[in-house]
């Protein structure tokens, strides 16, 4: 099932940032690193003014186990209607991608990008991009579900992500010229330790080939990269550097984005339940 939460959009709001997780992933776990105050996109809510935040959760299962999964085509054409369901598409937009979220992000922004498309508005309006650990081409994770055999069954999602797989090669050559037409900035990173004895993502496959674009080393694994403990994380700093530059214009100018938050202050953000998929501002703590 695919779904999509509004964390805060604010009358004012000029600018939509949508997270996507990656496999075994889920719209509030995946962004927090387990204290009920460390949901970090909730902490952009508060910490960058005139900012809508969304989380999708979708089925993304790394074995036929636990549950059921999608190709990255197929799932990228069901997030791209559901973005639709939300209106998102009417204002600037920056995706937040972890693993495979961020080849997620890439199939849907070249299927919106076609021609006679219902969903072109996501394409024109996508302003940035960050990937989290995003395999571009291919991860050990493939080999490592096939060598289980039958006690860890791959999903078509797992089988997506078999290193210098046919499709994910095009898909990153097809992003690439597809980028050079458009005016996205792109931030990523990449994981420096192992998850399980395997580094998942190594810096060879997180860097998408963008020109002037060095994915960033991090002091985590596969799984801990996407959960900032604070706000004097670099991960967290950086993306929320990277989002105030897209509204003011001025993004990777060291001048730009430094004014919508001090980070000597307190640590604080708490993961508030509203009603249905929506998160009460009115409930957050002073």
């Amino acid at each position: 099932m695919t779904e999509i939460f509004e964390i805060a959009s604010p009358d004012d709001a000029a600018l939509d940032v949508v997270f996507l997780h990656g496999l075994d992933g889920d719209a509030r776990k995946s962004w927090s690193s387990g204290g009920d105050d460390s949901f970090w996109p909730l902490w952009l809510a508060q910490d960058v003014e005139r900012i809508a935040v969304w989380s999708v959760d979708y089925d993304a299962w790394s074995s036929g186990w636990r549950g059921r999964s999608m190709s990255i085509p197929d799932r990228a054409i069901n997030v791209l209607a559901l973005l639709q369901n939300h209106e998102i598409g009417r204002r600037p937009i920056c995706f937040v991608a972890h693993s495979m979220g961020g080849l997620l992000v890439k199939e849907m922004l070249l299927h919106a990008s076609e021609a006679g498309t219902a969903y072109s508005a996501v394409a024109e309006m996508t302003k940035g991009v960050v990937f989290l650990a995003t395999p571009h081409t291919g991860s050990g994770t493939a080999k490592a579900v096939r060598a289980l055999g039958s006690v860890y069954r791959g999903t078509p999602a797992v089988e997506d992500l078999v290193r210098n797989e046919p499709h994910l090669r095009q898909l990153n050559d097809r992003y690439r010229d597809w980028l050079d037409y458009r005016a996205i900035r792109t931030l990523a990173f990449f994981e420096t330790q192992a998850t399980g004895g395997l580094r998942v993502v190594d810096e060879s496959s997180a860097n998408p080939g963008i020109a002037k674009v060095r994915p960033i080393p991090v002091d985590a694994n596969h799984v801990s990269i996407c959960k900032p403990v604070s706000r004097r994380d670099v991960v967290y700093g950086q993306i929320r550097r990277f989002i105030a530059g897209l509204l003011d214009g001025q993004v990777n100018h060291p001048q730009s984005a430094g004014r919508h938050v001090a980070v000597d202050g307190a640590n604080y953000g708490v993961i508030v339940t509203g009603d249905g998929n929506v998160i009460d501002p009115k409930r957050l703590d002073p």
